[in-house]
């Protein structure tokens, strides 16, 4: 079998176990090259994250900003259109200006920060049970088992495996299939 990083074939590996760290090292056939495009750039131009873009730009402004500064490092779990269809729906809304009139900008600002860890996580770095600390300030957990985020609602957030590792210049999007709510939105609703 042959086993790739991107476009660029491995074709060997070796690691190095130290007393408090683990190096891997991967020798592969061609240059990876650093994308130029930002995480909203990055969203934009992917069509199955239009709705993820809208409420980005429906929110505050400082989180705009934030994925699009290039001094910072995120990992973005990026809910795909039919994510944000099933929680307009959830909401009795017919579009996403009527759910920010329901729930407010704040709110949804909230819920946005909810999916992003101030690091870059590439899929292969992720383990089962590993809890990450959100933007908003509250963790979701990674489970490996169902390929899922879990967040404080009873259904988890699956991850599109399709959509996984997709490069920024900041950092990585993971596609996922469910909007995540945290705790703080729970509770107001």
């Amino acid at each position: 079998h042959s086993f790739f990083i991107y476009d660029a074939q491995i074709y060997r590996a070796f690691s190095q176990i130290g007393h408090d760290y683990k190096l891997r090292v991967y020798v592969i056939t061609d240059v990876l090259e650093v994308p130029d495009n930002n995480i909203v750039e990055t969203a934009d131009g992917a069509s199955v994250f239009k709705s993820l873009v809208a409420a980005v730009l429906a929110a505050d402004p400082a989180i705009a900003a934030a994925l699009s500064d290039e001094d910072a490092v995120f990992t973005v779990f990026a809910p795909t259109n039919e994510a944000f269809d099933d929680l307009i729906a959830a909401f009795g809304a017919n579009s996403l200006d009527e759910l920010v009139d329901i729930v407010g900008v704040e709110t949804l600002s909230t819920i946005l920060l909810y999916h992003v860890e101030d690091a870059c996580a590439f899929s292969n770095e992720l383990e089962d049970g590993l809890r990450l600390t959100t933007l908003q300030g509250e963790k979701v957990e990674i489970d490996l088992h169902n390929l899922a985020i879990i967040d404080k609602t009873d259904t988890a957030a699956g991850l599109e495996v399709e959509l996984l590792d997709i490069r920024t210049a900041i950092g990585i999007v993971h596609g996922i299939d469910k909007v995540l709510l945290p705790q703080e939105v729970l509770d107001n609703l």
